[in-house]
């Protein structure tokens, strides 16, 4: 494992929880209504169009979701890197200059504001902080004077280490720091799952939005936050936007 003069622990306030605990939650709005499709009521000759049955609906909607899945290259590139980072065998998520973020080279525009990637880290997950099949890698996002981020990939080695780690995320009560609305929804045919924060105590800015994507077949999770926001920008987004965001990353950076 490689030393290094310049290795830190990210501690930033808004990712403290994802960056250093392991199977604890590290998470620290209108909805849209699905739009109704209108069939024609115009035949063709040999015919009458019929719409489509509730069967078909449903086959679609499980072929969408089948088809969003963590990117392999996220899996590949992080499972080769994780065991000779500095993060290796810690719970604390390490950071070094040498660090690079596996997941995205580019980071998508957010509530209208371009942001670029600050930092990548390491850390152990689950049971052991040394199993090199589970970790977080994990990349932070700054659009100045708009808002910060991560985007982080959480690899268990059990489905139990997962499951335990999603139901943490759906399970954030208020307390009185923190105003939380948590909830599962379905975007384009995937289970999603959001958070919308609200630091009541905090001066401004203030807000905070998070989603998580399980990818049962892999045992991990993608997950997304987007933090630091303003009162018009957290009023702009919601839990279904930041869940298309994160739907959306998947997609455009998928095999």
């Amino acid at each position: 494992m490689r030393t290094s003069p310049h290795a830190l622990t990210i501690i930033t306030a808004a990712a403290a929880t994802l960056l250093a605990s392991s199977c604890a939650n590290p998470f620290g709005n209108p909805e849209t209504e699905p739009s109704a499709t209108a069939s024609s009521t115009a035949a063709p000759d040999s015919g009458t169009e019929e719409a489509p049955t509730d069967a078909a609906s449903d086959a679609a909607a499980e072929e969408t979701a089948a088809e969003l899945a963590v990117p392999h290259s996220w899996l590949a590139a992080t499972s080769e890197e994780w065991p000779s980072t500095e993060g290796f065998a810690s719970y604390n998520a390490v950071s070094t200059q040498d660090d690079q973020c596996h997941l995205l080279n580019e980071v998508p525009d957010f509530l209208g504001h371009a942001a670029d990637i600050t930092r990548a880290a390491w850390g152990g997950f689950g049971q052991s902080p040394d199993n090199p099949e589970a970790y977080r890698h994990i990349c932070q996002f700054h659009s100045p004077d708009n808002y910060a981020g991560t985007i982080a990939l959480i690899q268990g080695s059990t489905p139990d280490e997962i499951q335990e780690f999603i139901d943490d995320f759906l399970d954030q009560p208020d307390i009185p720091e923190q105003d939380n609305d948590v909830m599962s929804l379905e975007v384009d045919g995937v289970e999603m799952h959001a958070l919308q924060r609200w630091y009541p105590t905090n001066p401004s800015p203030h807000g905070e939005f998070q989603a998580i994507f399980h990818d049962s077949e892999a045992d991990a999770v993608a997950y997304l936050e987007v933090n630091s926001l303003y009162d018009d920008d957290f009023d702009n987004y919601s839990h279904e936007l930041i869940a298309e965001d994160l739907i959306s990353i998947l997609r455009s950076t998928g095999d």
